[in-house]
């Protein structure tokens, strides 16, 4: 990976942790959205922890495929969730991830072991 390309996995792994981490403490811009999409608590809670799963999964380079995948499925959820609320920012930076993860995991499908 160039270097660039060795920094999206590092920004997704932050930004994974942190929505991860606000929805497993039910925080309230988290919980609001969420329940008018119908999450219960314990389906947002366990969200959250597939979101920091697949962080997790994306630090170790064998596994980064697989977490690239798991972030950019929380993304996209995440995305449509947002986007009936009509704050267009919001599935917008979704979207973003789920592209920033699909690359990383064309990468690391593509370059297995030079990540």
């Amino acid at each position: 990976m160039k270097f660039p390309d060795s920094l999206i996995p590092i920004l997704l792994v932050i930004v994974s942790v942190y929505f991860g981490v606000s929805r497993i403490l039910l925080m309230q811009q988290e919980v609001t959205q969420f329940f008018a999409a119908g999450f219960s608590h314990i389906a947002l809670i366990s969200y959250g922890f597939i979101q920091l799963i697949g962080a997790m999964l994306l630090v170790i380079p064998v596994t980064r495929p697989l977490g690239a995948l798991i972030v950019a499925v929380c993304f996209g959820i995440s995305a449509l969730v947002f986007l009936p609320s009509g704050k267009i920012m919001a599935p917008l930076f979704s979207m973003i991830g789920v592209i920033l993860a699909g690359y990383v995991a064309k990468l690391s499908f593509t370059n297995p072991g030079k990540n």
